[in-house]
């Protein structure tokens, strides 16, 4: 590389500042030029230092790694930026890693050299002692990124034409949607400019990313050359593969995801599963292709059978701008808590998140939460969900049927009968959105997340009540309501990297609806004599049949458990962004009757914080 560049980007160079350009040349020669391609680390994690640099041209990235070796985005670096010098100077092992995002040239110098440098140049020691100075100003104050670097996202179809056709305008069209700043989509004709060389592919990759921190490619397999695909993998920074459920569509994905395996860049790629679903005997089954790919499927887009005679499809829509926002990093998801008739509160919220074009990509409930969220999933809005309760579940009469006590106070059958009707035969997978629905097992203690299987069978299983309703038999499993283990089940969507949640509890601290039941059911208070005796004569009538029907051990065994959950949504308030509490204390678990004051309740919440809301979530 020309010295008389290197100079240049010296003196812009915080490390070299007031510096003359004769002490500039002869610290410069003591630096060694290192060229990187693409995708090369400088250094890696835990590795012991040796030089400290800095950059000449092209991009970096900082990484921290966490967990089972996922790198977070810590910093970008480019010309003039220095990195390593903490670890070379203490002598310690690096605490992150060094990734070239583009083609660069970075110079390097060891300890042994810079010592006697920095004794000579005072000047250099008070920048080096400056430039870590604001470092740990920055570590303390944490100032907001202003922009969200994504690098190069590689889009991999490994698909049918049709599935392809199908699948890639949508998708695309979705990621467009998004409106992100310095997020570039490169045209259709990319690879026929770039060339059908692997150097004219890197370079004209990175000239991209040097003007824009995110580049998204689509790729068709069936249609570009074999050795393309595999030098565009070995570039990206993020691989999202969509396939087809044929056998000659998942034996591709399977190739090149392979590649990325042996080449050690799996938790650089984090790659992204999606496949092209529609009914058909020869297709090869969701677990089949995740047992193929090693890697779970992420999203599937559904095909209706009628989709080429009527393209319009708004589960479709859906689902491609919830893939559009993974893909961009962008993702919102929304926790659903249980809370018995209360939960219908959340109706009211959602009412008011569709006022404000709110929507979320990822959905998970426990117990009456579950249902909620899997009518959210399923694309219903907040009208239709009320028409649903109103016609399945206009009072607890339908829902509580009495049974012997001798393992629940309530027979299954006719919540069982509800779900169905309500529910089918859908299944979780199949849904447009990413749903999990919590449940606990009665024997281990363990939280369960059923993201397969029936729908109707998995919300009966999270609205299995202790006393009131029989354990669900699963898998060799007991499940019961996730309530007393995770009510709100906001770390879930964290843990399938969603970027902000919205959680709703509708547990509250405070129940109004015990001491009220207390007082009704007061029978000696009722029949005590007075001027209303007589009038109190027809309440004590109700009072029995309450007293009967619903018995006190029912309200005080589920009180008891939404304490605890409330106990442990109050030491997990965290895993959210924004938490919703609506009022609904006056309202019983069971007053289903009241459901358009309980969802009224909710949607006066939702309107007070609307601020909060429009401020930490985007609109669709």
């Amino acid at each position: 590389m020309n010295q008389k560049k290197i100079l240049g980007v010296a003196r812009h160079s915080a490390l070299f500042r007031s510096l003359s350009d004769a002490q500039l040349s002869r610290v410069l020669k003591h630096f060694r030029l290192h060229h990187l391609q693409k995708g090369d680390y400088l250094f890696r994690a835990d590795q012991h230092s040796r030089m400290m640099y800095f950059v000449v041209d092209g991009k970096l990235r900082v990484e921290k790694v966490i967990g089972a070796g996922q790198p977070v985005r810590i910093a970008s670096l480019l010309a003039g930026d220095i990195v390593g010098e903490v670890a070379m100077l203490t002598g310690e092992r690096h605490s992150g890693q060094v990734r070239a995002v583009t083609d660069a040239h970075i110079a390097g110098i060891t300890k042994k050299e810079l010592d006697p440098l920095l004794r000579h140049y005072p000047l250099l020691l008070q920048n080096l002692i400056r430039i870590e100075a604001l470092r740990l100003r920055h570590n303390i104050v944490r100032e907001p990124k202003l922009n969200q670097e994504l690098g190069f996202i590689l889009h991999l179809y490994s698909c049918t034409p049709a599935d392809y056709l199908a699948a890639e305008p949508n998708t695309t069209a979705a990621i467009a949607a998004q409106k992100l700043k310095n997020f570039m989509l490169f045209p259709r004709e990319f690879l026929k400019r770039a060339g059908a060389s692997t150097d004219a592919l890197r370079k004209a990759i990175s000239q991209t990313l040097m003007k824009h921190p995110s580049a998204y490619l689509t790729v068709n397999a069936a249609t570009t050359e074999g050795h393309l695909v595999k030098a565009l993998i070995s570039m990206a920074d993020r691989l999202i593969v969509t396939c087809s459920e044929d056998e000659a569509s998942v034996k591709t994905a399977e190739l090149y995801l392979r590649q990325a395996e042996q080449k050690g860049m799996q938790s650089q790629l984090r790659p992204m599963v999606i496949n092209v679903h529609h009914a058909s005997r020869d297709n090869l089954t969701t677990s089949e292709i995740e047992a193929r790919l090693k890697h779970n499927v992420r999203f599937r887009l559904k095909l209706r059978r009628d989709y080429w005679e009527n393209s319009e499809s708004p589960a479709l829509k859906i689902q491609a701008m919830a893939i559009a926002r993974s893909i961009c990093e962008n993702s919102q998801g929304i926790a659903f808590g249980g809370g018995g008739a209360r939960a219908l509160s959340e109706i009211g919220v959602i009412s008011e998140l569709e006022r404000h074009h709110i929507a979320f990509d990822h959905v998970s409930g426990t117990s009456m939460g579950s249902l909620v969220a899997a009518l959210y999933a399923q694309g219903l809005n907040a009208r239709e969900m009320s028409e649903k309760f109103k016609e399945f579940l206009p009072s607890d009469k339908g829902l509580l049927r009495y049974n012997l006590p001798f393992i629940s106070f309530f027979r299954d059958r006719s919540v069982n009968r509800i779900l169905r009707r309500v529910f089918g035969n859908a299944r979780i997978e199949d849904q447009p959105l990413p749903l999990t629905i919590i449940a606990a097992d009665l024997i281990s203690g363990q939280e369960i997340r059923l993201t397969r299987g029936l729908i109707w069978r998995a919300v009966r299983a999270s609205m299995s009540l202790p006393v009131v309703f029989p354990p669900v038999r699963y898998h060799g499993a007991y499940l019961v309501d996730g309530g007393a283990i995770n009510n709100v089940p906001g770390n879930v969507l964290r843990e399938q990297g969603v970027e902000r949640v919205l959680g709703i509890n509708c547990t509250p601290l405070e129940d109004n609806s015990i001491r009220e039941y207390l007082i009704e059911t007061n029978l000696f208070q009722l029949l005590k004599p007075g001027d209303k005796f007589w009038n109190n004569l027809k309440r004590v009538f109700k009072a029995l049949r309450l007293f009967v029907t619903r018995p006190p051990i029912l309200q005080i065994a589920n009180r008891a458990m939404m304490l605890e959950g409330s106990e442990l949504i109050r030491q997990k308030s965290r895993e959210f962004d924004l938490l919703f509490s609506p009022d609904v204390s006056r309202f019983g678990m069971f007053e289903f009757d009241r459901r358009e004051e309980i969802i009224d309740a909710g949607r006066v919440y939702a309107r007070l914080h609307a601020a909060d809301l429009k401020r930490i979530f985007r609109k669709s």
